[in-house]
């Protein structure tokens, strides 16, 4: 596409802390007891809580589009995406909406000319299909 590559660490994925590049198992021994309010839960001893993760994603979307002159491609996580679209939508981090967001698809968010957010495009993974891939993607 011609376009310069940019990495954003603020875009990396969810931290998990000391279960990070573990096995399951051994995830598992590390995992700490769901508590509420669920957003504050931290899943394992280091790992980032649902909340410190939106507000670093949400902080750096305002940001990154406050600098944009022209559309952008951000490439990211499905956790990221997820925060990425509850950010667009104006959705608290209370609201506890999930989106399911389908391995390599693309999700188009657009401005209309007055100002109104909108999803144009959501887990469209057709550029996958018609190369072969299944529908849908199994991992």
């Amino acid at each position: 596409m011609g376009l310069e590559l940019q990495v954003y660490t603020s875009l990396v994925d969810l931290n998990n802390g000391m279960a990070a590049g573990k096995t399951h198992a051994q995830a598992k021994s590390y995992a700490n007891p769901p508590s509420e309010p669920l957003v504050d839960w931290q899943p394992y001893p280091q790992a980032e809580t649902w909340r410190q993760f939106f507000l670093r994603v949400s902080d750096f979307m305002d940001q990154f589009v406050a600098n944009q002159d022209m559309p952008a491609i951000p490439v990211t996580h499905s956790a990221n995406i997820h925060v990425i679209i509850a950010w667009w939508l104006e959705l608290s981090i209370e609201s506890r909406t999930y989106f399911e967001v389908v391995p390599a698809s693309i999700t188009v968010l657009k401005m209309s000319k007055w100002g109104n957010k909108s999803i144009e495009r959501m887990n469209d993974s057709a550029h996958l299909h018609m190369h072969g891939m299944p529908n849908p993607i199994k991992l």
